[in-house]
C-alpha cells in the first residue's frame, strides 16, 4: 500500500471502523490513521453506519424492558408500558 487511495480501496477502513481488524491489520494501518483524507473518509463510515442503524432499529419488547429494569433496579416492575 503505497497512498491514500490505495488504503481507501483496501477495505482496510470499513474493518476498522466495525473493530474488525487484527493486530497485525491495524499496525500497519495505524501509520495512515493522521491523514486528513483517511479521517474524512473515516468520519464518512462512522456517519454513514450510524444512519443505517438509526434507519433500521427495532424497538424492544415490552417483556424486555420489564427484565431490564427489574435487573437494573433490583425490584420487579409490575407494570410497563412502553412507548
Amino acid at each position: 500500500m503505497t497512498n491514500i487511495e490505495d488504503i481507501i480501496q483496501s477495505g482496510y477502513l470499513e474493518a476498522y471502523v466495525l473493530g474488525a481488524l487484527d493486530n497485525n491489520e491495524l499496525k500497519i494501518l495505524s501509520a495512515w490513521l493522521n491523514f486528513p483524507e483517511i479521517q474524512a473518509y473515516i468520519s464518512e463510515l462512522q456517519n454513514l453506519l450510524e444512519h443505517y442503524a438509526n434507519e433500521n432499529q427495532l424497538s424492544p419488547s415490552d417483556e424486555v424492558c420489564k427484565t431490564i429494569l427489574n435487573i437494573s433496579c433490583g425490584c420487579v416492575c409490575e407494570e410497563y408500558s412502553g412507548s
